[in-house]
């Protein structure tokens, strides 16, 4: 006696799910849709400004000058991450 077979077996198995291309876009469609990603180059001001703000919380529960040296570390890294993106090539 055989087993049935199921609707599964009789159309498509997984494997022929999975080996499926994509339908072909014509030329003049592949052309027009290049995008072309920007991606800033890397940089130490954020952590610079994260540990600024970090030590300006930390100065909250210990005393002044941890604030205030916070404060101006995150002053620091802000003015200077600006700098650097302004001068960026473009």
């Amino acid at each position: 006696m055989q087993p049935e077979q199921t609707q599964l077996d009789t159309e498509q198995t997984p494997e022929d799910h999975f080996a499926a291309t994509p339908p072909e876009m014509p030329a003049s469609e592949t052309e027009e849709h290049v995008e072309h990603i920007h991606l800033p180059p890397p940089t130490i001001w954020p952590i610079t400004m994260a540990g600024g703000i970090s030590l300006g919380f930390l100065g909250l529960v210990t005393n002044e000058f941890m604030s205030v040296l916070g404060v101006l570390l995150a002053a620091y890294g802000l003015v200077n991450w600006v700098q650097e993106l302004r001068h960026e090539p473009r």
